[in-house]
């Protein structure tokens, strides 16, 4: 039996979904297929690459009659998985009594030179996701509001709180803003980009459309930093989630330190000590 995964909107929310699909295929002892040239960027378990799909059946992971029989499906089919990515989110996340990683920590990279690159430059960095325009501030907390996004002031705050405890600390720098609406970061902290971590996109083993795998680069290189400050958003949850990152998660507008979590994406989600980090 095959299911399939495609696009589910951008590449962490098709992340997401294939997460979940990965989870209905272990169930079934099933593999998981998929179309998008830009997941050869990095392994996925139990995933293959095709372009057949003739005869598969729509698979919807919030059926009821699915659902209630554990997710087992008729093997005699192959199937065509629903974006359904906040489901399927859920469907990714261990039990709390287990000590098992989740289907998102199982992706790696597939240039191992990349990979290790990226690690040198980031192992002693904080990352910083800078989300724009999705966020609003009510009542001194952050809800979801297109059109908007997490003020400036908040990310600052933080950052300014971190380099007067660690004044050589460095950042990591993730963000879908104009350098315009970042140069505020690059005058006021020492900052590095993916920029910082030189690739070679032309060799014949690597042949990558260079935004996606700038996009990847920037969230494994997050992923490796010593912590991240994140934003609202499933590109800073992927990448606290790929390494078990601490992560710095907007709560309030005048958010101090010891709101830092370890994020493990379960209840098992517990307060860090900064020091015992950075």
């Amino acid at each position: 039996m095959n299911i399939k995964i495609g696009r589910c909107g951008g590449i962490c929310n098709t992340l997401f979904g294939w997460a979940g699909v990965y989870e209905v295929a272990r169930i079934n002892n099933a593999d998981v297929v998929t179309d998008l040239p830009e997941m050869e960027h990095i392994t996925l378990p139990r995933t293959t690459f095709q372009t057949n799909f003739d005869n598969y059946i729509n698979f919807n992971s919030n059926d009821p009659n699915v659902v209630r029989n554990n997710f087992k499906l008729n093997p005699n089919f192959n199937y065509n998985a629903t974006c359904l990515w906040g489901y399927n989110r859920r469907l990714s996340w261990c039990n709390p009594e287990e000590d098992c990683l989740f289907p998102i920590q199982k992706l790696k990279l597939k240039d191992d030179i990349l990979d290790t690159k990226i690690k040198d430059v980031c192992q002693n960095l904080v990352g910083v996701h800078i989300r724009r325009f999705d966020y609003q501030q009510t009542n001194g907390r952050f809800i979801p509001s297109s059109g908007y996004a997490i003020p400036d002031k908040w990310y600052i705050s933080i950052m300014e709180q971190i380099v007067e405890r660690f004044p050589n600390i460095e950042f990591y720098l993730s963000s879908n803003g104009t350098q315009q609406e970042l140069q505020i970061y690059y005058d006021n902290f020492k900052i590095i980009n993916n920029k910082n971590i030189n690739f070679n996109n032309d060799k014949p083993s690597n042949p990558y459309d260079p935004k996606t795998l700038t996009d990847f680069i920037d969230l494994f290189a997050l992923s490796k930093c010593k912590l991240i400050i994140g934003s609202v958003s499933t590109w800073s949850m992927i990448s606290f989630i790929l390494n078990n990152t601490p992560v710095i998660y907007p709560e309030t507008s005048d958010q101090n330190l010891t709101s830092l979590r370890q994020y493990k994406f379960t209840p098992r989600e517990k307060l860090v000590n900064i020091n015992n980090i950075l």
